[in-house]
């Protein structure tokens, strides 16, 4: 039996459940409809690939932040991804979130990977060692 079907799941500020037989904001649940809806309104059309930024796990080794004025509890322990509205509770279930096909596609990617010729490898591998050379690489 799905009980998510009669009762709501709260949490407070401190992550703990509380279970509600009443859904006390409907309202707001309408208001958040639309801009989920222009979120992933998104073209798949982008190959996967590497990432370029730091994931926040290494920035944020010993830092402790607050926020006092979120009123969506469950929200503010662990990670939060605004784009899918996942909180990963350790930093393990955020890089699987990262990397989940449902993330992927929310930011219009798809799951395969751009084919890539021998020409094209090595010559990214020549930029690379120019690069730690620090030389500039030959145009061609």
């Amino acid at each position: 039996m799905n009980y998510k079907r009669f009762f709501n799941v709260i949490y407070d500020d401190k992550g703990r459940r509380h279970w509600r037989a009443n859904d006390p904001e409907p309202e707001q649940k309408k208001k958040e409809e639309p801009e989920k809806k222009k979120l992933l309104n998104i073209d798949y059309t982008k190959a996967l690939e590497a990432r370029q930024e730091d994931n926040a796990i290494s920035k944020s080794i010993g830092t402790v932040k607050f926020d006092k004025n979120n009123k969506d509890a469950e929200k503010l322990l662990g990670y939060y991804c605004k784009m899918c509205d996942f909180t990963g509770r350790d930093n393990l279930a955020w890089l699987d979130h990262l990397n989940s096909e449902s993330h992927n596609r929310n930011l219009g990617n798809h799951m395969k990977v751009e084919k890539v010729t021998v020409d094209a490898v090595a010559n990214h591998l020549s930029n690379l060692n120019h690069k730690k050379n620090k030389k500039p690489p030959p145009k061609t």
